[in-house]
Order: structure tokens, then C-alpha cells, then sequence
């Protein structure tokens, strides 16, 4: 006989069904394993380019990428030149890289055996006189070498190298020119030292940056003015107070300018140095940069520049040319003496040459 349910009893087991699936479910759900994400390649790391040993002397190693990196340096500066590197002069230029840096090399080691010692204060004197005699502004010096991509540091390791030739020479004052030589070249070179009407300067330049308030342009004014009644009234020297107040690139040397054509000037400087007395200290004269005090220490009409004029450009010529010989002669005494090992089979590659635009060796 079929009893047939209670309606109560059909809801129950229907409810039960239900959540007995709604937990199947979800533990279905759980035990689901995760899908990992696919895998990817490892990054690779950039090749390391090789950097061998080129030449050796004693304990001085020269490696490849220093040679790279100056003949890169020399084919940039006359690409900007616009003069084409033909192979010949790429083959020419790396052999005297190469000797130049043996010579470095020769030089260091010779040095590290004597106990030859160059001091930082040394490397500093030097360049200071160097800054003084040619290039008149620590910033023409910068800019020089930015020309030949070269950094300070690597004019100090010049400097030093420079200074220990000079150490190792037979005669340490070898490099120095005599005053009976410049006279001499000055007469025999005196017909291209013609000139046009000059003044001799030292300035004392005050900077008033762009976007300065006329406020703040006031101050600047009326400190100019104090200073020149200063320089004037003789309590302190022009170049006293240049060294201490003056904003411009001369102020380590007491502001000395050398001597200026009047087109090398702000058209109101000009004006004003080349009418008054030489001796004058001149009232501050605005510029679009600032404000200059500037004493005029000699004027020269056109015509012949003196002597004077012209000394320190003349003892460049002669000391550098003689330091290059006496180089030349304590290298060629150090090769005898050292052992010098080149692997000339990487003389025949030209790294530079394959490397791609925009890049550095």
C-alpha cells in the first residue's frame, strides 16, 4: 500500500538536497588546483664586452677600452671638424694613442721604482699657473677641454705624467723657456703681431640673475657703487676686492682680464674704458648679466703689440714645445730600460668603427 508524504516532509528533503549540493559545490571550488600564470623567459643580461690587456709595462697595464675610449674621443672631435676619417689615418691614430699611452705607462712605472712622488697640492700649483698664463678663467680651461672631450680628471692625470717627466729628466728645468728665446721668437715672429687698438683690463663684475626683482636689482646697484667708492678711495687694492666680491671668472686671478679688443666687449664697457685715463676705476657700468667695475691698467693704439703683450703666449709655444722633446727623450730612455709587451693582433681590430651611432665605445 503506498502512503503518499506529508507536504512538510517533501519541503524538508527538498531544502536538504539543496544545500547538501550548494557544499559539494563549494568544496568542489576549494580543491579546484590554481591555474598558474604561463611561464615566462628569464631576462638576459647584457653581454659583457671583453676589456683586454693591449700592452703591459712593469706592474702598468693598458687595456683595450682605454684605447677605445681615446680614439673615440679624437674621432668625435674631428668628425665635429667635418673632416672624414679615411682608414689610413684611423690605423695612424691608434698607433699613436697607443705609443702615447705606453709612454704614460713607462713613465709611471719608472716613477713607482725611483719613489718619485706627485703631490695633489703639486698637480693644483700647476694647473693654477696654467689657468693663469693661457687660458686666463678656470671656465676657458673647462671649455677646452669639453673641445677635446677630455674631463679634469683626465688633465690631472696628464698633469701628474707631465710632472714627472720633468722629475726624470737629466735637467729639471729642461721645459722651461729662457728669456733670451721668447725675445728671439718675439723678433722673428713680430710682424704677425699686429694688432687693433686694445685696453688691458681687470674687472670687478657683480651678477644679477635673470628674473631678479628690481628690488633685489637696487641692492645690487648700490652695493656696486660702494665697492667702487672703495677700489677709488685706495683702503684696499682692485684686486683685493675683486678676489672677494667679484662673481666673474677671473676673481681668483684679482679680476685680471688681459688684453681685450673692444669687440671682445659690451658695447658700453667699450665705450667707457677705451675714453677714459689709464689708472681710471670706472663707475659701475650696468649690463644685461649685471654690474662691472673695471680699472683700466694700459691701452695700446693699433699698430705692433708689445712684448709684454704677448710673453705668456710665447713661453706656452716654447715650454710646450720642449716639454714634447724632453718627453720624447725620457721615453725613449725608459724603453731601453723597461720591457714593453703588445698584443698586435688587437691593433688590427677597430672596435670604434663598429660601433653603432648614438653609442660609446
Amino acid at each position: 500500500m503506498f502512503v503518499r508524504p506529508h507536504p512538510t516532509f517533501l519541503l524538508i528533503a527538498v531544502c536538504v538536497a539543496v544545500a547538501a549540493g550548494a557544499c559539494c559545490a563549494e568544496k568542489s571550488e576549494v580543491a579546484a588546483p590554481a591555474v598558474s600564470p604561463p611561464a615566462t623567459a628569464p631576462e638576459l643580461a647584457p653581454p659583457v664586452r671583453p676589456n683586454p690587456v693591449i700592452a703591459e709595462v712593469g706592474n702598468q697595464r693598458i687595456y683595450q677600452a682605454r684605447l677605445e675610449a681615446e680614439f673615440g674621443r679624437a674621432l668625435r672631435v674631428r668628425e665635429r671638424a667635418g673632416v672624414p676619417a679615411s682608414e689610413r689615418w684611423r690605423e695612424r691614430k691608434r698607433q699613436q694613442i697607443l705609443n702615447d699611452l705606453i709612454g704614460d705607462a713607462l713613465v709611471l712605472q719608472a716613477m713607482e721604482d725611483g719613489g718619485v712622488v706627485v703631490s695633489e697640492a703639486e698637480i693644483d700649483a700647476r694647473i693654477r699657473h696654467k689657468v693663469e698664463t693661457t687660458f686666463r678663467s678656470k671656465d676657458a680651461l673647462d671649455q677646452h677641454l669639453a673641445k677635446l672631450g677630455r674631463t679634469a680628471a683626465d688633465y690631472r692625470t696628464e698633469t701628474r705624467v707631465a710632472l714627472g717627466v720633468e722629475r726624470l729628466a737629466d735637467d729639471p728645468k729642461a721645459c722651461e723657456p729662457t728669456e733670451e728665446e721668447l725675445v728671439a721668437l718675439y723678433e722673428k715672429r713680430r710682424v704677425r703681431f699686429k694688432a687693433r687698438s686694445r685696453v688691458k683690463l681687470s674687472a670687478l663684475f657683480l651678477r644679477v640673475p635673470r628674473g631678479t626683482s628690481p628690488e633685489r636689482r637696487r641692492e645690487v646697484a648700490g652695493r656696486a657703487k660702494t665697492l667702487a667708492a672703495s677700489a677709488r678711495s685706495g683702503r684696499e687694492s682692485f684686486a683685493d676686492l675683486a678676489r672677494r666680491h667679484s662673481d666673474g671668472p677671473t676673481a681668483a686671478q684679482g679680476g685680471q682680464l688681459g688684453w681685450v679688443f673692444a669687440n671682445n666687449l659690451d658695447p658700453r664697457v667699450a665705450v667707457e674704458v677705451f675714453r677714459v685715463p689709464v689708472g681710471t676705476i670706472t663707475a659701475p657700468v650696468a649690463t644685461r648679466l649685471g654690474f662691472q667695475i673695471l680699472r683700466v691698467e694700459d691701452r695700446r693704439e693699433a699698430g705692433v703689440r708689445g712684448f709684454d703683450e704677448v710673453r705668456d703666449a710665447l713661453a706656452a709655444q716654447v715650454s710646450g714645445r720642449k716639454a714634447r722633446d724632453v718627453r720624447a727623450s725620457v721615453v725613449a730612455r725608459l724603453r731601453k730600460k723597461y720591457p714593453v709587451r703588445v698584443r698586435e693582433e688587437l691593433l688590427a681590430e677597430d672596435p670604434v668603427a663598429r660601433t653603432p651611432p648614438g653609442s660609446s665605445p
